[in-house]
């Protein structure tokens, strides 16, 4: 570890895509994703969060809808919804 707040990444060869990668990473806690299905995580009911927005549906190959979440380390967004 070098800090806290940075983690260091070693692949076997270069990996370009890596950043583009993690950027579509998601986190969640052991407690909300235990023993949960892909409908459950599709729904939003076990997806959890300090994002500026959370879940609100997603429909597979057509829309992830999203709403303010006020409770965010970064403050409220100006936006209710985003799609």
């Amino acid at each position: 570890m070098i800090d806290p707040l940075t983690i260091r990444f070693h692949t076997d060869a270069p990996h370009p895509l890596l950043p583009t990668e993690l950027g579509s990473l998601q986190i969640n806690s052991r407690l909300a994703g235990t023993d949960a299905d892909t409908e459950q995580y599709n729904t939003g009911t076990t997806a959890i969060g300090t994002a500026p927005y959370r879940l609100l549906s997603y429909r597979s190959g057509d829309r992830t809808d999203f709403v303010r979440n006020d409770a965010s380390w970064s403050g409220p967004q100006p936006w209710a919804r985003a799609s």
